[in-house]
């Protein structure tokens, strides 16, 4: 006998007569209010918590006359096409996809793919649960069926059978669907003149809320591969750059406290080695993250140790290669 970690033996749920360890009606993304933020239908809160960001996402232009967030609330919303995020890591993918989860009330499930990803994470399947045939959602099936945002976190690192459930999910609106293993239970989309109703379709088709985002780090990472041509032309794809060292200043300073001056120094530090990164000089890229760090370990008021030692100790120990150590060491010196 197995049973899902954390579940009780008597969690049991109805699903459309599939049966279940988590409760529909509490899974569920609210109803639309009929208004939208850049393009994206607003949710009512609904009884599954939306996730909060600790910053929200600083926008950078893309059209001149759009930024980023706009481009992917137009995706999301209007366009109801799945969007893949490429960037390097830090650049801020995953708090693009929150704020605006945040600001529609939509939850968020997010799943790390690579070698040890499997099916029953992604999908589900049945499994004895106190002596009893349940069927174990998967994060996928649950954001599918719930109608939250379904977040693909490195999706260039799928091995195996988890890329034709992501084909098939990625699909054209109409054309989508996810099997639920072993239930002889395939969710599709409702016709197009059909209004939801959870009453008579919670269980049997795709949330019409649903979405899909995938985010992609460069090929340069380890572990990395380029993705199919026909799956990668299922979406809309938004490269994603580090913000100009000027905004990533104000951003540190909103973030940390830390004084304009300080934020300025050692953005400019960042943008020079990210700059050797790009040029293949230096193999560790220099994530915001990282300098969020170099702030803390120092003290917003540099009241732990000076920010150059600060940067020294964390950027310096962040590279593995000893050349990258090394440049990395000299471009401090020089600059703080």
């Amino acid at each position: 006998m197995t049973q899902e970690r954390g579940t009780s033996a008597t969690e049991y749920h109805d699903l459309a007569g599939i049966r279940v360890t988590v409760d529909p009606a509490a899974q569920l993304v609210g109803p639309q209010t009929g208004s939208t933020y850049e393009g994206l239908p607003v949710r009512e809160p609904g009884p599954k918590q939306v996730p909060a960001v600790r910053t929200e996402y600083h926008p950078s232009s893309m059209t001149g006359s759009r930024d980023s967030e706009e481009v992917i609330a137009r995706a999301l919303g209007e366009l109801d096409k799945p969007m893949l995020l490429e960037g390097e890591a830090g650049t801020g993918k995953n708090t693009a996809v929150l704020t605006l989860a945040g600001r529609t009330n939509r939850p968020v499930t997010r799943m790390n793919f690579g070698a040890d990803t499997t099916i029953f994470d992604l999908i589900g399947e049945k499994d004895l649960v106190g002596g009893d045939t349940v069927y174990v959602l998967g994060e996928l099936a649950k954001a599918a069926l719930f109608g939250w945002i379904f977040v693909a976190d490195e999706i260039n690192m799928a091995e195996g059978d988890i890329t034709s459930h992501l084909h098939a999910i990625c699909e054209e609106v109409g054309r989508r669907r996810l099997t639920l293993r072993g239930t002889g239970r395939t969710l599709t989309d409702l016709p197009p003149e059909v209004a939801w109703d959870p009453e008579t379709h919670l269980g049997r088709y795709i949330h019409p809320a649903f979405r899909f985002v995938g985010t992609a780090n460069p090929l340069s990472y380890a572990g990395t591969s380029e993705m199919n041509d026909a799956f990668r032309s299922r979406f809309v794809v938004l490269p994603v750059e580090y913000l100009p060292p000027e905004e990533e200043a104000d951003l540190l300073v909103e973030e940390t406290g830390v004084s304009p001056e300080t934020a300025r120094r050692l953005t400019n530090v960042a943008e020079q080695l990210r700059e050797a990164h790009r040029r293949d000089e230096l193999e560790t890229p220099i994530s915001h993250r990282e300098l969020l760090k170099v702030i803390e370990m120092a003290g917003p008021n540099q009241e732990f140790m000076p920010i150059a030692e600060a940067a020294q100790l964390v950027l310096v120990g962040h590279a593995t290669l000893k050349l990258d150590k090394a440049t990395i060491r000299d471009t401090i010196t020089a600059e703080l």
